[in-house]
C-alpha cells in the first residue's frame, strides 16, 4: 500500500495547502479527501490543515523550520500535535 504524494491540483483537500513547498499526502488509496500535509523541509507530517497553517505561521515569522518547531512543540505542550510521531522532529538536525 504505498500511497505517494499526489499534485495539490488532483484532490480537493489538497488545493488548500497551508503554504509554499508544502504537500498534500493522501491517507487512503481510495480516499484522496483523506490526507496529511507535509511541510517544505522536514517533512513534518500534520493530520489537521489548521494546526499545520499554525505551523506555517511560525515558519514565516521565524523564517527556520528548526526554530518554528520548538516554538510549536512549546505552545501545544501538553495537548495533542496533531503530528505523526511528533518526538522524531524533537532531535535538532544541526546539532
Amino acid at each position: 500500500n504505498n500511497v505517494a504524494f499526489r499534485s495539490p491540483s488532483i484532490t480537493k483537500a489538497g488545493k488548500n495547502l497551508p503554504g509554499p513547498g508544502w504537500k498534500y499526502k493522501p491517507t487512503r488509496e481510495y480516499d484522496p479527501y483523506r490526507g496529511h500535509w507535509m511541510s517544505p523541509i522536514r517533512n513534518i507530517e500534520f493530520k489537521r490543515r489548521p494546526q499545520a497553517c499554525e505551523f506555517e505561521k511560525l515558519r514565516k515569522q521565524f523564517g527556520n523550520e528548526v526554530v518554528a518547531w520548538k516554538e510549536y512543540r512549546g505552545r501545544k505542550a501538553g495537548s495533542d500535535t496533531c503530528v505523526v510521531f511528533p518526538g522524531q522532529y524533537d532531535v535538532d538536525p544541526i546539532e
